[in-house]
């Protein structure tokens, strides 16, 4: 990444991109099944997990605070996404560690407990357009829970993008085009097994 504008095309054309093709999934998802018979899904629940990708993405651009993603996703949305929509307010730290860490960890939003009473808020993604978000939701098996709708989520960091930190992106490019660069990942001589790991994928160029 050598200028802003490449930053803004890998975010538009690359990141939101591929969600806007998870996106038609959802919109005409009526209960499909494959050639050999397997169920197809809506994919909303990997359109939620690609939307917390996104927003991490945007924040860590935005703090640059390597190892402290919950920090950057908090300044985020006080700063872009809670402009947007109020509602992001009301639990920014939960819904992070909630659904971002639940979905990408364990393919499922983590429930949330308070531990001095053992009251247990269930959380749940919408599975249409149509969904409540980050409102109380009865899922189909008749639970109270409350959802977020990944559909609703992509188009409020898009308004977000777009209405607010792109300007801010244009003001602090140097900042953004640095922290856009790639995460080296190296590896040390005394961790043996990264080494050997190493050695075996240069064998195969």
């Amino acid at each position: 990444m050598k200028t802003i504008n490449d930053v803004f095309s890998w975010i538009e054309g690359c990141i939101m991109g591929d969600i806007r093709s998870l996106l038609l999934s959802v919109e005409r998802y009526s209960g499909w099944i494959n050639r050999q018979g397997q169920p197809l899904a809506g994919c909303n629940y990997l359109l939620a997990s690609a939307d917390m990708m996104l927003l991490e993405y945007l924040s860590y651009l935005y703090k640059g605070q390597a190892g402290n993603a919950e920090d950057n996703v908090y300044h985020y949305v006080t700063d872009f996404l809670g402009t947007t929509d109020p509602k992001y307010l009301i639990a920014p730290h939960l819904i992070w560690k909630c659904y971002r860490n639940g979905l990408l960890h364990h393919s499922w939003p983590k429930l949330i407990k308070r531990q001095s009473t053992g009251d247990v808020l269930i959380t749940g993604v919408g599975l249409s357009s149509n969904d409540p978000h980050l409102e109380a939701w009865r899922d189909p098996s008749g639970n109270e829970t409350f959802c977020i709708n990944g559909v609703k989520l992509f188009y409020d960091l898009e308004c977000s993008y777009y209405s607010r930190f792109k300007n801010w992106a244009q003001t602090n490019d140097s900042d953004v085009i640095a922290r856009a660069k790639y995460e080296l990942l190296e590896v040390e001589e005394k961790q043996s097994n990264l080494v050997k790991e190493f050695e075996n994928i240069r064998k195969l160029y």
